[in-house]
This record gives structure tokens, sequence and C-alpha cells, in this order.
């Protein structure tokens, strides 16, 4: 893959020998593909709500939604949830829940603290991922290319998650030899968020700081 390619040119240029990987969400099949074919080059592989089976992606509802959402109007979109994000930050951050977790959001707002509020909502307030997006989008990686990930793997997804379904982690625990699970909790997509947030962060610390 050619986004992977880049990536270890770049690494040769900062003059990093190794490193380890955090692909999120659609920076799944990167990581993945920079795990498979430079395993001297990476030394854990954190997937995070990442899609790993993106040939059944197009059959997703949230990908119908995402690619409306990342379309000619996409600019004027983001402009308005950025005003939202700050006169109505609450709202904003149940109607987050609503598009990112199939969790009740009225039960996730009484979960979500003000920081937790304030973090969804910067989220809006900065600049749009619509070209890195898009071009995730056209990514794709095979069931063979995750059998070759030899190396340490942990898996962070909810089974809550509307945008990317646990159908990938499923995948990706099923393919990937030696990968483990580490369940996000109601806050969906948004795993960095929420009453399971720590609990998350604190495993995912762990593990890659287990890196040798």
């Amino acid at each position: 893959m050619q986004a992977a390619e880049t990536m270890i040119a770049l690494l040769d240029c900062l003059g990093i020998e190794t490193c380890t990987v955090k692909a999120i969400s659609g920076g799944g099949p990167t990581g993945v593909a920079l795990a498979a074919n430079y395993p001297e080059r990476v030394r854990r592989l954190a997937l995070i709500a990442a899609i790993t089976k993106p040939e059944d992606r197009v059959q997703e509802e949230a990908y119908q939604r995402q690619k409306a959402f990342y379309g000619p109007l996409h600019g004027m979109f983001w402009k308005m949830l950025d005003l939202i994000s700050r006169l109505w930050p609450k709202a904003m951050a149940r109607q987050t829940m609503v598009i990112f977790s199939t969790h009740d959001p009225e039960d996730v707002l009484r979960q979500l603290t003000a920081e937790d509020i304030e973090a969804i909502c910067n989220f809006y307030q900065g600049s749009s991922s619509r070209r890195g997006a898009l071009n995730d989008l056209t990514h794709t990686v095979g069931k063979e290319l995750l059998q070759r990930v030899k190396l340490p793997a942990l898996v962070i997804h909810s089974r809550e998650d509307k945008s990317v379904p646990f159908t990938h982690a499923e995948w990706s625990l099923a393919n990937i030899p030696h990968a483990e699970l580490c369940e996000s909790g109601v806050t969906g997509h948004f795993y960095w968020v929420g009453p399971d947030c720590q609990r998350v962060s604190q495993q995912l610390t762990t593990f890659l700081s287990s890196a040798r």
C-alpha cells in the first residue's frame, strides 16, 4: 500500500528504525499494511475502532453516511458544527453520540463529564479531516494481509460503535495470530471520552510500553 510505503520513507528520513503503530478508524488498512509488510520496523500494532474489512464497508450504512458527509457541502456543514459546539455544547455531545454510538444517547450524556463534553466539542472546532477521510475510503486490505501480521496486536473496539461495526474487530481477532481485545464502552466510536476512557487508555499504554 502506497500510504504505508510513504510512512516508511518518512521514518527513514527521520532516522527512526522502529516504531509502534496506532491505527485509528479509517487508518486501519494502513496500520495493517505497515505491520504485515515491514515487521522489522513495527514493534506493536494497536487497531483502535479500526476498519479492517473494507471490502464489506460499502454495504454498511455508516459508509454511505460518511461519503455524504464528506461531499461537496462538507465545508459548510463543518462550520455549522463548529458553531453549534460553541453555543450548545451538551446538544453537540448528545448528537455526536447519536451518530457514533448505538447506546441510548441520554444515558451516555448522563455519564459524560464536563471535560468529556469539552473534548467532543473541541473535535469540531479544529480542522476538518475531509481530505484524509476521503483518501482512507480508497484503502483496502485483504484477509491474507491480516494473517501476515505476526507481531503483538491490540484491538480496541466498542460493541456499540455505530461508525465502524464491531464485526471489524471480530475479523481482526480471527485473522491476526497474536491479537487481543480491549473493549471500549458506551461512547462507541469516540473511545477517547466517557467512563471507559481511563481504563482503555491504561491498557493501551501498558501494551505499547511493553514493546522492545
